[in-house]
């Protein structure tokens, strides 16, 4: 027997945050590994800019496979919630890494469970309208081409993501939680759901500025049922976010 789709919906603020603070420190250590920009004053200023822009290019691209992966799913919720169709060109590229993650974000068909069940992650209608977006930012691929340029000018990599591709992986389905003062990523599925793999991308979006646990839950998993399966990853260094992202792009040039 197989139940309806269960919908997560992505929270757009703290998504934007994650994205953000890993690109912000990305940046700004590509620019003062830079001999044409280390000696700047501005650098500071520069990262925050360029990170913001790409950061948009991000979220966008996030709406777009979103957007395909609900009108797959159900074609009356697509067309109702995704009906805009933001102006881009192709390719459309993005950090390699956050392309990794992009690509996972599809339905997940859960496993080891007495009955089938599908887990769809998706926006709200207001964030949908936004582009996944947050209210204060707009999007502008004039401006995300020009930063894009300047990165890869840096030496970041990007690349692009099938939009055809519905099926997802699990990292987005892990809850973050803290007991007795150690954190971890906790498995609300069956184990066989999940991968080591799934885990390392989930620490893309584990910022060191948030400081609480509140922060770091980047979907709101309340509409799947809260189940402890054990967890995969504890207590992870600071900036691991960073590190993962390094390393996506070490593996991506080999």
């Amino acid at each position: 027997m197989s139940k309806k789709p269960v919908y997560v919906e992505l929270d757009v603020q703290k998504f934007w945050n994650s994205v953000n603070d890993t690109l912000t420190a990305v940046i700004s250590r590509a620019l003062n590994l830079s001999p044409e920009f280390q000696k700047l004053d501005h650098i500071k200023q520069q990262a925050t800019y360029f990170a913001t822009e790409i950061t948009k290019g991000v979220c966008v691209l996030t709406y777009l496979k979103l957007r395909a992966v609900n009108f797959s799913l159900d074609f009356g919720l697509g067309a109702s919630r995704f009906f805009k169709k933001p102006m881009v060109h192709s390719p459309f590229e993005v950090p390699q890494p956050f392309g990794v993650a992009i690509s996972g974000l599809g339905f997940v068909r859960i496993t080891s469970l007495p009955f089938e069940q599908i887990i769809c992650p998706t926006l709200s209608e207001v964030n949908a309208t936004g582009l996944c977006l947050p209210s204060d930012q707009s999007w502008s691929f004039h401006r995300y081409s020009q930063a894009v340029e300047f990165a890869k000018g840096i030496g970041l990599k990007f690349s692009t993501v099938d939009l055809s591709v519905n099926l997802g992986s699990s990292w987005w389905l892990y809850r973050p939680v803290v007991d007795g003062g150690i954190f971890r990523l906790q498995c609300i599925l069956p184990p066989d759901n999940y991968s080591k793999e799934s885990a390392v991308v989930r620490t893309l979006f584990m910022s060191s500025s948030v400081d609480n646990i509140a922060g770091h839950e980047i979907f709101d998993l309340s509409s799947v049922e809260n189940h402890d399966y054990g967890s995969m990853l504890r207590n992870p260094h600071e900036g691991i976010n960073v590190s993962t992202y390094l390393a996506f792009e070490e593996v991506a040039e080999n």
